[in-house]
């Protein structure tokens, strides 16, 4: 049997550095509908999924989302 892990939220900085965007890029990519949109955790807290980043990273690297 496989343990999968739990879904893990990352915070804006965690984003940027895995990325390599400034901030003012992933919000306009997001506007455009070409980055994952945060989810609210908390009044002022907003995370993105891990799992949407890595996503987002790889379509990227392997040339299927590059415009």
């Amino acid at each position: 049997m496989t343990a999968t892990s739990p879904p893990r939220l990352l915070r804006l900085p965690a984003v940027l550095e895995r990325t390599g965007l400034g901030r003012d890029s992933v919000f306009r990519y997001i506007k455009a509908n070409r980055f994952p949109k945060q989810h609210k955790i908390g009044t002022r807290a907003s995370a993105w999924l891990e799992a949407d980043i890595t996503r987002w990273i790889e379509e990227r690297t392997s040339g299927k989302g590059a415009s």
